[in-house]
């Protein structure tokens, strides 16, 4: 097998490992003042045509032929690589040997193979310095608000996947975020402030942003101050922070007199000859959602299916509310079926009745309001206040509201139903009438009653 110590070169298969074809492959050690290295010549034999003690092949078969050349060969590129070396170095050894010859001896494939490795290896070590440091950087200054705010609304975001939020909410969240981040680069230059750096100062003066940029109300800002503060007590009890700002600032929001139409009014507003198809048709996908209470988003998604055929033989509109998902069930009336009755048919993408977009709907109702003479401020949203209204005045429990309007909670129901002085002068009246006899009842004027009222 070539132990000798003397300087040269070796050969020898291994005996050990044969290849699919029966061969072994031929290695090969340099020895150098005693040092042995081995090395791969990339041939291959068949063991029986293998002469161990003369480190060759055997006989004078074409492959013997070949295999001793191929030998040859390789014992002068190591002796004229041992001379060059010595030239070089001043010194040689059968390690530099050894790796000189491996290295000469790679295919093109090979070596473009190992230089990929090699800037493979390279750029996973970089990558990891550079975590590294980034690391460090964020172990002084902290996570920024923003990157703590893109992490909540990641999940929020896998919760609207799996159907446990509407991409309502999910959206508000990232409006928020967006005009958080022009208020910190007005206010601060830059995005990424430090999480840990958020006070009640910022908090505070991001609600002055918000109303001072924005078109928006008090109750408008409150709301995009109080997501935000939704994330900071969400880093304070994660112990991001080591304290909690948000817990300083007080969330509140200003009660709000909301128009609403009386029985006169929708009649009014229902029986008007609107010359304009336009504004018929506005009026009428509003008379629809007012007697049903569906929200514009909800209306907007109205199709036959929701309309089903209840056990006591009257169609209701049963669906799901998409901003809360909560389950609403309303009986169809005369009104909003006349309604469906009279587009069927006539509208595109299977539309029950028509509607249009919520900005140019609310515009379209402006104009409608001053046609018809009602002095009130028409939105979308406002039938619904009219339709929890009515149904408080015709006596429906507050809990029956709810479930009709689809609140989750029946605190937003009471702020929909807000009782008018009308009907607390009524209320009060039916009360007093119970409590003293008809003779005892004083000569009080109606104005009186209702300025006292009005004091509630």
């Amino acid at each position: 097998m070539g132990k000798s110590t003397d300087n040269g070169v070796t050969f020898f298969i291994n005996r050990q490992m044969l290849d699919m074809e029966g061969k072994r492959s031929i290695h090969g050690n340099i020895v150098i003042n005693g040092d042995r290295r081995k090395f791969s010549t990339g041939l291959r034999i068949s063991e029986k045509i293998w002469d161990a003690k003369c480190n060759q092949a055997k006989g004078h078969s074409p492959e013997a032929q070949r295999i001793n050349i191929s030998l040859i060969k390789i014992r002068e590129i190591i002796e004229n690589l041992k001379v060059n070396l010595l030239l070089k170095d001043g010194f040689v050894s059968a390690v530099t040997v050894r790796d000189a010859y491996v290295e000469l001896s790679k295919t093109p494939e090979k070596r473009a193979k190992e230089e990929a490795i090699k800037k493979a290896k390279e750029e996973e070590e970089q990558r990891k310095i550079e975590e590294e440091r980034e690391r460090k950087e964020l172990e002084e200054i902290g996570i920024t608000l923003l990157d703590y705010f893109d992490t909540y609304i990641e999940s929020r975001r896998k919760e609207v996947e799996a159907g446990e939020l509407t991409h309502v909410t999910y959206g508000r969240y990232l409006c928020t975020r967006n005009r958080l981040i022009l208020f910190m680069l007005e206010e601060y230059g830059d995005w990424a402030i430090p999480i840990k750096k958020v006070d009640i100062f910022f908090i505070k003066n991001f609600q002055m942003f918000m109303l001072k940029n924005f078109p928006c109300q008090h109750n408008a800002a409150m709301k995009n101050v109080q997501k935000l503060c939704t994330i900071i007590n969400l880093a304070f009890n994660m112990g991001i922070i080591p304290t909690n700002p948000a817990s300083l600032f007080r969330i509140h929001f200003e009660e709000t007199e909301r128009d609403r139409l009386d029985e006169e009014e929708l009649c009014r507003l229902y029986e008007y000859p609107f010359a304009s198809e336009t504004l018929s048709r506005v009026r009428d996908s509003y008379i629809m959602a007012c007697y049903t209470g569906l929200s514009y988003i909800d209306a907007s998604s109205f199709e036959q299916k929701d309309l089903q055929k209840y056990i006591d033989g009257n169609q209701y509109i049963i669906k799901n509310r998409a901003k809360t998902l909560e389950n609403f069930k309303v009986l169809l009336l005369d009104v909003p079926a006349e309604i469906i009755n009279k587009y069927k048919g006539k509208l595109p993408d299977g539309q029950l009745f028509p509607m249009i977009s919520n900005q140019n709907t609310n515009r379209f109702l402006k104009e409608i309001a001053q046609i018809v003479g009602i002095n009130k401020k028409l939105t979308y949203h406002s039938l619904r206040h009219s339709k929890a209204m009515h149904l408080l005045q015709a006596g429906v429990p507050l809990i029956y509201i709810r479930d009709i309007l689809g609140h989750v909670s029946v605190q937003t129901t009471e702020i929909y139903a807000r009782i008018d002085t009308k009907h607390k002068f009524e209320i009060m009246q039916n009360i007093y009438v119970d409590i003293v006899p008809n003779e005892e009842c004083p000569k009080w004027q109606n104005n009186d009653i209702l300025t006292w009222l009005k004091s509630f």
